[in-house]
């Protein structure tokens, strides 16, 4: 204390010597009475609470393990599955051909398996026997489902596309560019098995001739979701 008042009458003169070591005094008489206060409230029975930026790192480690566990990261469902293996069989309801020579749909079979690439959205691959007009087609296909299997939401959209190849006996083997897009609604069960029904349109486009088909179609079957 002595040093501090030294010091400061080299720094001040006059009435500002004597205002600054008033306010110093009252400051260090406010900080011991603090000091006795909090020596009064915590005792060894209650120590005080842990400061500086140990206690900052357990506070914060708390919060995002508490975070944590209450968000799990299926989005909120008690799902602990991302993908699914399905069997649907589909029926052309109507078919709309570029010419007359143009084979129509009569049904098909799909197998399938997606995964979810997020929360929101799945991804899927398809291997598709088709029925034809004295012709048969094969065909893989990927796309998208919109919403994600994991969200468990009964309705959503599906795209597709790919490659197909037609055989039998219309113009022998032909190549095509095969798209389709429908609305669907599933149905979730407490057995890991999902029932699925779509309606939306099928169509390809030959790639060595001029000639295309659109179709509507209504699809329906079973998965097994894991």
């Amino acid at each position: 204390m002595l040093i501090i008042e030294v010091f400061a009458l080299k720094s001040l003169e006059g009435q500002e010597l004597g205002v600054f070591l008033y306010l110093l005094k009252f400051l260090f008489i406010a900080l011991f009475s603090l000091a006795n206060l909090n020596e009064e409230k915590y005792g060894p029975d209650t120590p005080p609470p842990e400061t500086g930026w140990k206690s900052a790192l357990k506070f914060f480690s708390k919060d995002t393990n508490r975070t944590t566990a209450s968000r799990p990261d299926n989005g909120g469902s008690d799902a602990t599955y991302d993908q699914y293996l399905s069997l649907d069989s589909t029926v052309f309801l109507n078919s709309e051909t570029s010419t007359t020579e143009d084979p129509k749909g009569q049904w098909a079979i799909n197998l399938g398996y997606a995964w979810d690439q997020a929360s929101w959205v799945s991804q899927a691959i398809y291997l598709q026997y088709s029925d034809f007009d004295q012709s048969r087609r094969y065909s893989l296909l990927t796309g998208f489902i919109f919403p994600g299997i994991e969200l468990e939401f009964p309705l959503y959209l599906k795209a597709n596309a790919g490659l197909g190849y037609f055989i039998g006996d219309f113009n022998n083997s032909t190549l095509t560019i095969d798209y389709a897009a429908a609305v669907g609604l599933r149905l979730f069960s407490t057995n890991q098995f999902l029932f699925q029904l779509e309606f939306g349109s099928q169509n390809y486009q030959r790639l060595l001739q001029k000639s295309y088909a659109n179709s509507w179609v209504l699809s329906s079957g079973l998965a097994f979701i894991f």
